[in-house]
């Protein structure tokens, strides 16, 4: 049941994707960036209404007709922007002050030609708070490129090092080992036992310290939110 619950849930998911790639395009313009949402195919598959403007997306068929869905941002409004990954993409990301000039956050899923979208960005967008290869380098960049199978691998290990110092996994595997064997000698058993209540007693009080911290922040949150209209 839980497998075939995971199989709907990820098959919702796709359908959702591809129900967007071929719904959503992204046009850059001269000195904005918005989303168009498109609808009926073009009989001779040109748009006489097309523009030296970018639109990234598509399925290399017939231009359709465009619609504004959001936006447009100016590029003069972006203050930072970030894409995960060049040569892998997954996600991108832009805040922006137009909305409000705290800043407005934007997050999209790459359902569309990723190498396009990243030069566009590049392009149009300005600096980002982190450096970014150039676009020549999409290809070495690919995880299935050596180059780039290296670099992800690498990536990996030293965020797998940072959360291991963090969450002090390693002592807390020997601590399960301990218990574990514990368990299993009945000389220590009683012992164990006693070592477990004091776990869970600890456990216990972090999870009602979290708890307190999250809704004190869902409460900041909503009191914010609530100023600004």
């Amino acid at each position: 049941l839980e497998w075939t619950t995971c199989g709907i849930f990820l098959s919702l998911i796709g359908g959702f994707l591809m129900l967007q790639t071929a719904r959503l395009r992204f046009r850059f313009t001269g000195s904005t960036v918005d989303v168009l949402r498109v609808h009926g195919l073009s009989d001779t598959g040109q748009d006489d209404a097309q523009s030296p403007d970018t639109d990234i997306g598509g399925s290399g068929g017939a231009i359709r007709e465009k619609s504004r869905a959001i936006g447009p941002w100016g590029y003069s409004s972006i203050v930072n922007w970030e894409f995960w990954w060049p040569g892998f993409p997954v996600l991108a990301y832009f805040k922006e002050t137009q909305v409000k000039e705290t800043g407005q956050r934007h997050f999209f899923p790459v359902i569309m030609d990723g190498k396009t979208l990243y030069q566009q960005m590049l392009l149009n967008f300005g600096k980002s708070q982190t450096s970014k290869p150039p676009v020549e380098e999409w290809q070495q960049l690919s995880p299935l490129h050596p180059h780039g199978y290296a670099g992800y691998k690498q990536k990996l290990m030293k965020w797998w090092g940072k959360t291991e110092k963090q969450l002090a996994l390693q002592a807390k595997i020997e601590q399960a080992k301990t218990i574990f064997e514990g368990m299993l000698d009945p000389d220590q058993r009683m012992v164990t036992i006693d070592k477990l209540k004091i776990i869970y007693q600890n456990f216990k009080v972090w999870a009602e310290k979290s708890l307190q911290q999250l809704q004190s922040t869902v409460k900041q949150f909503m009191a914010s939110k609530s100023a600004t209209k």
